[in-house]
Formats: C-alpha cells, sequence, structure tokens
C-alpha cells in the first residue's frame, strides 16, 4: 500500500486524528517524546515528528481532504506525491503506536557535516545536484560548494536539505624528521 501526505492546519493534529478515527481511515500521525518546562515544572510531551502533515492511503487521500483542518495533499506538478510503503513501515517499525523513540530530536534532525563531505541536496534550488561541505556554520546551517549550470556556486543550507553521499577520509600525514634517524652504534 502506498501512502500519501495530507497538510494540516497548524496545531490541528490532534482534531485531525479525531477526525480520522471517527471515520474509519487508517493514517498514521509520527510523534516523539520531549521534556519541556511548564509551569515551572518539567513535562514530558508528545510532540508530531512532521509538524502540520498526516500519512494517509494512496487510494484513500481524497476521502481524508474532506475533513476539517485538511488543507490538502502534497502534489508534485499535478499528480498526488505517492511515499513508499517502505519507508512508512520502518517508521512504524521503529516505534510504538506511532511514538518513534529520539533520544534528542534536535540531535537526529540536524544531521553533523564536515568540511570535505560531499552531499547531495533534496530539496531547495540544487535538488539533485551533488556538492562539497565547506564547512559547518554556527547558526545550524551549512556552507556548501555546487556546481550549478558550469559554475561554482557556494550556498548555505539547511541542514535538512542535504543527504550525505561519502564522508571524508582524513589521510594520515606522513612524519618528517628533522634530522635523519640515527642508527643503534654497534
Amino acid at each position: 500500500m502506498t501512502w500519501a501526505l495530507a497538510t494540516v492546519k497548524a496545531n490541528s493534529e490532534p482534531s485531525v486524528e479525531r477526525a480520522l478515527k471517527k471515520r474509519g481511515l487508517p493514517f498514521h500521525i509520527f510523534k516523539y517524546q520531549t521534556k519541556i518546562i511548564r509551569l515551572r515544572k518539567v513535562v514530558t510531551v508528545l510532540r508530531p515528528l512532521y509538524p502540520r502533515y498526516v500519512f494517509v492511503p494512496f487510494d484513500r487521500a481524497w476521502a481524508a481532504c474532506r475533513i476539517d483542518n485538511v488543507l490538502g495533499l502534497v502534489c508534485f506538478g499535478e499528480s498526488v506525491a505517492a511515499i513508499s510503503t517502505v519507508l512508512v513501515e520502518s517508521l512504524v517499525r521503529s516505534g510504538t503506536d506511532d511514538i518513534i523513540p529520539v533520544k534528542d530530536a534536535a540531535a537526529v534532525a540536524t544531521p553533523k557535516y564536515r568540511a570535505g563531505d560531499r552531499i547531495i541536496a533534496i530539496v531547495g534550488m540544487f535538488v539533485g545536484h551533488t556538492g562539497l561541505v565547506k564547512r559547518p556554520l554556527a547558526s545550524g546551517r551549512v556552507r556548501c560548494e555546487f556546481d550549478y549550470m558550469g559554475k561554482r556556486v557556494i550556498s548555505d543550507m539547511p541542514p535538512l536539505e542535504l543527504c550525505l553521499l561519502q564522508r571524508r577520509v582524513a589521510k594520515r600525514r606522513k612524519r618528517r624528521y628533522k634530522h635523519a634517524p640515527q642508527e643503534a652504534a654497534a
């Protein structure tokens, strides 16, 4: 079964979840647990892993659009985008009741890139183009160099818009001796 993504209004995932359960439509709203401070107390809350998105079956996607607070479906051009079953099933298997175990959500959401790593852009203006990481920035973005239409273009990209192709291998330096090594006198 292939899946589609329905977009919902901000912070309306619980109401959409109730409506989908009431109509008997299968769906997934993946969540993670995080700790926040509320009224000077540390409280564990569930937050959506993909805010404003609900996974619905591809064949029933238009039925989900008739629910209040659902804005529409994610499309590529004029056709509804199909999400692979493998991706959704791996997310379902990784957690229980659509709650994904995440130690530190910020660390998972921002992969670490090092200077010299080969990357490919998966979203945005450079989608499909490969490039090199120049350096990570303090703002959390990554400075990348792409070959775009025959020219070198440097762009600061969010790390979620990139995918790692090849990690830079650190070369070992040869040791240089100031003086030739002395042999032991016999």
